[in-house]
């Protein structure tokens, strides 16, 4: 078991999806190319992923690179009609279908190793061309994605399928089995988002603006998709998915004739991901994976049973993390009298103590902490955000201090099996971060080509509104730079976001863009 542990997290998306690289995925999202920033480093997530790993694995780093060259982009009125470009399929373009049946007959053709092989060698030569200032050409594009228009056929029915569920019931796996499960699909959908990428590449390219929103489509289609599994991993590549697409949408503005976005990025629901399910199945975690809890919590068991019970318990967090067992065993033996001032707070008689084995009594405790801590965790993620975040906040502070201030054997279970709640949460919110930034640089692009110059302040904006920062629900702030280059400035959206130094960062590139050109 040990073995496919290790598998399943480092198997999946390294496209900024390891839970410990989050931070620094979400901070450089649209200030820097997604991928390649962080596709060289390692992506080690599972179903379950503890705080250890999200606050140690990676360093926050400002957001914004002062080195990104800031790209020249072009102004663009409103289509006409204005919804002819869309990024989300309306109800009448859905057909009856399972887009799952397409994803995982996709999934087949892609669980080649050559196949992959040969993919990210062609990713990577044209990741490295773009690092380096220049984008591959579109004919080298479409002659090695020529090979692939069966599956891009098949992706594009399956982002109309009116059923859009993943969900393969790992609710219902028990024991090590929680952990034997390799997530396949997640590492295959990796490449089929990078096809994605480049097909809107070589698309903007030719001016084929119809075929790169369909793509586009796609893109979104296939990680609201993803992110309907059952894990957080599954959000979290749904979340990165989401920024790739985000990120070739932008690019796409610096094409002349590119059309303007705002409506076809307006046409993705908000918000695209929906935590509660991976969140209520993370925090579930301990009885899954420990059964024989329940059994414990009936009454009085032989001592041999609770022993056997012990042990294979140590034997589980032996194969998840040799040096974390080590620690269990010695806790779990110093814990009787913790577990026995716990169960009399929780209403038991002194007297009944007796008829227990002194490891049953640990056993039965590490289970009531478990689903105390976890619905602690939890509860304040069943309510609106914008009503839930202080209290959130607040409630899951308390939480990091339990985990940090107490020795016992359930907080050291919980730091290795319970989720980083908050950090996951935010990763979906910047999301919406992202959108709304995307959506209100096209706004501007819109302005510009009306009125030839920028607004005085977003709230200016004489065509369509900008959007919020979802974080605080005000405006982002409008920095504008001049340039050497004539009626050319350079444009930057800022706005704040919690927990984040620094606190003041910016998240939608700068960009270049020419005023004064009609009026």
């Amino acid at each position: 078991m040990k073995q496919n542990w290790l598998r399943r997290w480092t198997n999946l998306f390294c496209v900024g999806c390891s839970i410990g690289l989050l931070t620094h995925f979400s901070e450089k999202l649209a200030a820097q190319e997604t991928e390649p920033a962080v596709a060289q480093e390692a992506a080690e997530v599972g179903s379950t992923m503890t705080l250890e790993e999200l606050r140690n694995g990676g360093k926050p780093k400002p957001a914004v690179d002062e080195g990104t060259k800031a790209r020249l982009i072009t102004s663009a009125p409103e289509p006409i009609p204005a919804l002819r470009y869309r990024f989300w399929p309306s109800e009448q373009e859905l057909i009856a279908g399972d887009a799952k049946v397409y994803f995982f007959r996709n999934a087949v053709s892609f669980n080649s190793t050559e196949r992959n092989k040969q993919l990210n060698e062609i990713f990577l030569k044209w990741e490295g061309e773009r690092e380096a200032g220049r984008d591959p050409s579109p004919i080298e594009i479409r002659n090695a994605l020529q090979a692939y228009r069966l599956q891009f056929d098949e992706l594009e029915t399956m982002s109309l399928c009116d059923h859009q569920d993943l969900d393969m019931q790992l609710r219902n796996l028990r024991g090590s089995d929680v952990y034997a499960i390799l997530l396949e699909e997640v590492q295959i959908s990796r490449n089929i988002a990078k096809l994605l990428r480049w097909r809107m590449a070589a698309q903007a390219a030719d001016g084929d603006w119809e075929g790169f929103s369909r793509s586009a489509r796609t893109g979104y289609r296939l990680a609201y998709l993803v992110s309907t599994g059952d894990t957080l991993i599954h959000n979290l590549v749904g979340i990165a998915i989401t920024a790739i697409i985000t990120d070739e949408v932008q690019r796409a503005a610096q094409h002349k004739g590119a059309p303007n976005f705002y409506w076809a990025l307006a046409s993705l629901p908000r918000p695209m991901f929906n935590l509660r399910p991976a969140l209520e199945l993370e925090t579930s975690i301990v009885e899954r994976v420990f059964p024989f809890l329940a059994e414990c919590r009936k009454g009085p068991l032989p001592e041999s049973t609770v022993q056997t019970y012990w042990e294979s318990m140590q034997k589980t967090f032996r194969e998840v993390d040799q040096n974390f067992m080590a620690t269990v065993g010695i806790v779990g033996a110093l814990s009787v009298e913790e577990a026995k001032a716990n169960l009399l707070k929780r209403g038991w008689k002194p007297e009944s103590f007796k008829d227990y084995p002194v490891m049953q009594l640990v056993l039965i405790d590490l289970d009531d902490t478990m689903r105390e801590q976890g619905n602690r965790a939890m509860k304040y993620f069943l309510i609106d955000d914008s009503i839930a975040d202080k209290a959130r906040a607040k409630e899951y502070a308390e939480f990091e201090k339990w985990l940090n201030s107490n020795n016992s054997l359930a907080s050291h279970v919980a730091r290795l099996l319970f989720p980083a709640i908050m950090q996951v949460s935010n990763a979906a919110r910047r999301v919406d971060y992202i959108l709304n930034g995307a959506m209100t640089k096209e706004a501007i692009r819109m302005h510009v080509d009306q009125t030839g110059t920028l607004p005085d302040s977003l709230d200016a904006l004489e065509t369509v509104p900008a959007l919020l920062n979802p974080y605080n629900g005000k405006s982002f702030e409008l920095v504008v730079k001049p340039t050497q280059q004539k009626n050319v400035v350079e444009v930057a959206l800022k706005g704040e976001v919690p927990g984040i130094a620094p606190v003041y960062v910016n998240w939608v590139s700068p960009f270049l863009i020419e005023i004064n050109a009609k009026k």
